[in-house]
């Protein structure tokens, strides 16, 4: 028998002897949709990205004090790892708002004050780490600003100022509002230092939340947080 014949015996029997794997699979007809004949086939049609529709803010009153200035100060116990137990530092200098204290123990309804959460960035510092890549779970995880960029304190009660307010003076006072943050509406109470002269107010007011009374994911292994969110908002404002 020449070579070339032994060869083709072998090709043969390879050919016979190989397992039902290799071979080309077979598709079912039933899984093979039937398109419509000006249906282009050469790609998958993108899906659109649904599109957030945020609402303005409140403005606040139009007249009484209106903020000029100011700052929020977010501050939140952290470990990260191994790292020791920290204090997490985030602030945002984007305040707006203007409210009206129309009597002892009240502000006009239309008193507000809005932070643009979007402005948030950490100020403190954590040896060997970036604390930029914390701010990119705070906007993208936790406060979801891209959907919720406001937070907005609805002035409500006040309480351990004078009736009516003096041209100047300084007073420890408490205020109480409705804060909507996260998509949530919460009464919080604050604690506030306000301190008029003439035309001008400054205020720094204090106020701790929840995560879970705002419905914000809080994580608690290798990035573990405390429970509460200390909040301090100082405000410079002049009367119109």
């Amino acid at each position: 028998m020449t070579l070339s014949r032994v060869l083709l015996v072998l090709t043969l029997v390879v050919s016979a002897c190989a397992p039902a794997a290799l071979s080309a699979p077979t598709e079912s007809p039933t899984l093979r949709p039937t398109l419509p004949a000006n249906v282009e086939t050469t790609g998958a049609p993108e899906t659109p990205r649904p599109s957030v529709s945020v609402a303005p803010p409140p403005a606040g009153c139009a007249n009484g004090f209106a903020v000029q200035s100011g700052s929020i100060v977010v501050r939140i116990t952290e470990r990260v790892g191994p790292i020791a137990v920290h204090e997490a530092v985030i602030e945002s200098d984007a305040l707006s708002g203007a409210f009206v204290v129309s009597g002892a123990r009240r502000f006009d309804s239309c008193s507000a004050i809005v932070a643009d959460l979007r402005k948030l960035r950490s100020t403190d510092s954590v040896p060997g780490e970036d604390v930029r890549q914390r701010d990119e779970h705070i906007h993208e995880e936790f406060l979801e600003t891209a959907t919720f960029p406001y937070a907005v304190l609805a002035l409500a009660g006040i309480d351990g100022v004078p009736d009516p307010l003096p041209a100047s003076g300084t007073w420890q006072a408490t205020v109480v509002g409705d804060m909507t943050l996260h998509g949530k509406t919460r009464p919080v109470s604050w604690k506030v230092s306000a301190t008029r002269d003439g035309e001008s107010l400054t205020a720094t007011a204090t106020a701790e939340i929840q995560f879970a009374d705002f419905d914000i994911f809080r994580p608690n292994q290798v990035l573990s947080l405390g429970e509460a969110i200390r909040v301090e908002v100082k405000v410079a404002t002049r009367s119109r």
